[in-house]
């Protein structure tokens, strides 16, 4: 009898109470929700092509196309790890650990691929990076505002800020921040209120970030400490002698350096015997002391502000760093106030000026030009941590200065009023000016059939190694593979080690040097693919001549 009433009882509760479904409501559905519309509309009218175009350029873009291609090629049908291959730099074939390769956009497509296109993968991850960056920015801002209202406006903040929207041209590997707000707050409860689970959290968050982007990995690290740092002094820091706060705090230490320690440490390890080359110019590629404040650069309405921004010479996708005067009166009004609006809005002001300066690289650079005796900050860390070299791009630290004016605004728009009218019109104004400046300029999209009709030809081929002279680019030639599935001769990586450039250097010799027949002999090349505008001099046989490409078999070369 107990045991049917028991189960009657079981039957007519809910197995979610009202509580917990309202939780999920508030704090999941409705922000998702939230995130998603305004990427539609301020993206408008990318959303409309999600099937048929790449949310990304032909230059870089092409690239993390290929990063997501390769990363699910290797492992379903090569069965090997991502990080080396004979794909590309064929046949003695190179290192991908400096390639700014996202693992985790490919491991998740690996996936996706069983039911989606290439594109289709490739966009929903753009998608994803947005609202879930809106999502956790928003946990993490609602976390110190404990207003509603105010941490959805946070999360906006940082997920559609000028950084975001510009890197969304090519950049996977930025694009993919949705990570970083997360680990920020599993990691600030570790430390004030120690749990196995938020220790196991933080550290699983934390190698998912590293899985997206070495830069953010550092970042977070950089941030990290501050936040130790700044509990410690102000005395907020659970005792770690107590067993029960110890604990939680070395299990997070041994996860984490389980799963990131490899991968960085890999990396230095090629950068010091095999030295690394591709870094950017750090003068060039660090925050012009006003982009961050006047709208430009890759804004809908950069043309009114030409003025300055034509002085910018970094590419418009590293130098649109611009916060919007919206939300830089409310840093004003933070820093002015801050004993009266939130008890940590002082460690959020700090956080976000270190990293601002980090950004300015390692000279001040106004209008474009680098003030060589006016050193900052970097160039002493740089001094200190030569392996930071290997970036080149400073500019990029400035991400985690949106991220703290994300948290500080939802604290000072958490002191509206929201019950009286004055309250919500100035959070409307707010909302509508921060839309208008935030606004992106018109994305690309590439159609995803619109490669060459020769490709098609190398994919139906046997199997063999190609130089693709006839690819449109080096970005092009990548995704050309990521059709045609040969190996390609040479290749567009992030980071190429000094011995592959130098045996790139010796094919490339040989090429111009007509020696033909040894790229079938000695290094077991296959197809050689040139315009019709430029034919090789030679006598191996064209199996494919279009209007505007060839393609040559040199195996049944009389030559070899």
């Amino acid at each position: 009898m107990c045991i049917e009433m028991q189960a009657e009882k079981r039957a007519k509760t809910p197995f979610l109470t009202k509580r917990v479904r309202n939780r999920y409501l508030f704090y999941a559905v409705i922000p998702v929700v939230f995130y998603f519309v305004f990427f539609c509309l301020l993206t408008w009218p990318w959303i409309s092509h999600f099937n048929t175009r790449f949310f990304a350029d032909t230059g870089d873009g092409f690239q993390n196309i290929w990063d997501m291609w390769w990363v699910n090629y290797s492992v379903t049908h090569l069965h090997q790890l991502p990080w080396h291959t004979t794909y590309l730099h064929y046949p003695y074939g190179t290192t991908l650990i400096g390639q700014t390769l996202n693992p985790f956009n490919g491991f998740v497509a690996i996936l996706l691929l069983k039911f989606l296109t290439l594109v289709q993968s490739f966009n929903a991850m753009v998608v994803f990076s947005f609202v879930f960056g809106g999502v956790s920015a928003f946990w993490l801002c609602h976390y110190f505002s404990r207003k509603y209202v105010a941490s959805l406006i946070g999360g906006f903040i940082f997920t559609f800020s000028s950084y975001h929207f510009a890197h969304a041209i090519g950049h996977m590997q930025l694009v993919s921040l949705e990570w970083i707000p997360l680990f920020m707050l599993l990691w600030w409860r570790l430390l004030v209120k120690p749990r196995y689970r938020t220790a196991i959290g933080a550290a699983i968050v934390l190698f998912l970030v590293l899985l997206c982007d070495y830069y953010y990995f550092l970042y977070c690290v950089l941030a990290g400490g501050l936040i130790v740092l700044y509990l410690w002094r102000s005395k907020q820091l659970a005792p770690i002698k107590l067993k029960r706060n110890h604990r939680p705090i070395a299990a997070f230490a041994a996860i984490a350096l389980l799963l990131t320690a490899p991968l960085p440490l890999a990396l230095l390890r090629e950068n010091s015997r095999d030295p690394l080359m591709g870094a950017h110019d750090a003068r060039l590629f660090s925050t012009d002391l006003f982009s961050m404040v006047i709208d430009g650069g890759f804004w809908h309405f950069a043309s009114l502000t030409t003025v300055y921004w034509r002085h910018v010479k970094a590419y418009v996708a590293e130098s649109s760093v611009y916060f919007g005067l919206s939300v830089i009166c409310l840093l004003i009004i933070a820093l002015f106030k801050r004993s009266k609006i939130n008890r940590y809005i002082s460690f959020w002001l700090v956080l976000g000026i270190t990293f601002v300066i980090l950004s300015m690289g390692p000279r001040l650079m106004v209008l474009g030009y680098s003030i060589n005796h006016a050193p900052l900050p970097y160039a002493l860390v740089t001094k200190i941590f030569p392996d930071l070299n290997l970036s080149g791009d400073p500019d990029r630290f400035i991400v985690m200065g949106f991220l703290a004016a994300a948290v500080i605004s939802s604290m000072v728009l958490a002191k509206l009023n929201l019950s009286r009218r004055k309250g919500k019109a100035l959070m409307v104004l707010f909302f509508v000016v921060l839309c208008f400046e935030v606004w992106p300029g018109t994305y690309p999209v590439n159609v995803a059939s619109a490669y060459p009709n020769y490709v098609n030809v190398l994919k139906k081929l046997p199997s063999g190694a190609v130089v693709d002279n006839a690819a449109i680019s080096a970005s092009w030639a990548l995704y050309d593979q990521a059709i045609d599935q040969k190996p390609e001769v040479f290749g567009y990586i992030s980071r190429i080690p000094t011995s592959v450039y130098n045996q790139d250097s010796q094919l490339t010799a040989v090429i111009l040097r007509n020696q033909l027949p040894l790229l079938c002999r000695q290094y077991k090349i296959r197809y050689f693919t040139t315009p019709t505008s430029r034919p090789l001099v030679t006598n191996f046989p064209i199996i494919y001549r279009g209007s505007q490409n060839l393609i040559y078999d040199l195996k049944d070369s009389p030559n070899c």
